[in-house]
């Protein structure tokens, strides 16, 4: 066999790193890449008709309508200015919710990769 090179290096910087899978799992550099890359994405995801998700949104759409045409204009008003905010605070929930799941996420795997040792299988004393 040759010196053949293989990823990314400084003679090849374009060159794309070849993807480790264990088990169908890609590993983590390749999801932080692809994640860079913009391929993967903590943005909503369409849902299949008959989800449930699907079903709430359209109870939700239904009652807003069904409110909407008993109210006057300003009512209608106040009830836009509610459903915008709800929608910002929704917003705002979920990235707080990401940013706090991705920490516990990355604390959770620094866990584990400090405790690695205590994985062994010797039946060492704990």
């Amino acid at each position: 066999m040759g010196n053949k090179k293989m990823g990314r290096t400084a003679d090849n910087p374009k060159a794309r790193r070849p993807q480790t899978k264990m088990k169908g799992r890609i590993t983590m550099i390749s999801i932080l890449e692809e994640f860079a890359r913009g391929n993967i994405s903590p943005e909503p995801r369409f849902f299949k008709p008959d989800s449930q998700y699907r079903r709430v949104m359209g109870m939700l759409s239904e009652n807003e309508e069904k409110l909407a045409a008993a109210m006057s204009v300003e009512m209608k008003e106040t009830l836009k200015g509610f459903t915008d905010a709800q929608a910002e605070l929704n917003l705002l929930t979920g990235i707080d919710r990401f940013i706090y799941g991705y920490r516990l996420g990355v604390l959770m795997t620094i866990e584990v990769y400090e405790g690695k040792e205590n994985l062994s299988s010797s039946k060492e004393e704990l």
